[in-house]
């Protein structure tokens, strides 16, 4: 097993640890699509060095981590399995729509920005109306 097989095993295993795939590239600032380029062995694209060392350094790992087969349980970082009480859970979909705003620019995510708080407030205003009929 050479050492890109060895970091893609690992990375599956970390994937595995978390709540999606989406998720899990957000984590570590890499598009869901990027992501699964890495993952699809018809792809060329693999865990590289600089890649590796992010993971390692955004799940507090440990430098080389990566690079070693860990086949026992009790190898995957215990940092995997902590949730504070007060962390946001992210869905796939509020992943996806954050990713997508990062690549806009600014004036773009202003407008976007607007568009949604009307929407909310358009919501406020239809949900107080419902419960004025209801009362």
């Amino acid at each position: 097993m050479d050492i890109k097989d060895i970091r893609l095993a690992n990375l599956e295993k970390l994937i595995s640890k978390e709540v999606s795939a989406t998720v899990f590239a957000h984590k570590i600032e890499m598009s869901p699509s990027q992501l699964s380029q890495i993952r699809n062995p018809k792809y060329s694209r693999s865990v590289g060095n600089v890649m590796a060392r992010r993971v390692e350094k955004i799940f507090a790992l440990g430098h080389g981590w990566m690079d070693r087969l860990h086949d026992e349980p009790e190898a995957l970082p215990k940092c995997l399995d902590y949730e504070p009480a007060n962390a946001p859970v992210i869905d796939e979909k509020t992943a996806m729509m954050i990713e997508m705003f990062k690549h806009l620019t600014e004036s773009q995510k202003a407008d976007l920005l607007r568009v949604m708080e009307e929407k909310k407030q358009q919501n406020e205003q239809l949900l107080n109306e419902l419960l004025a009929r209801k009362a």
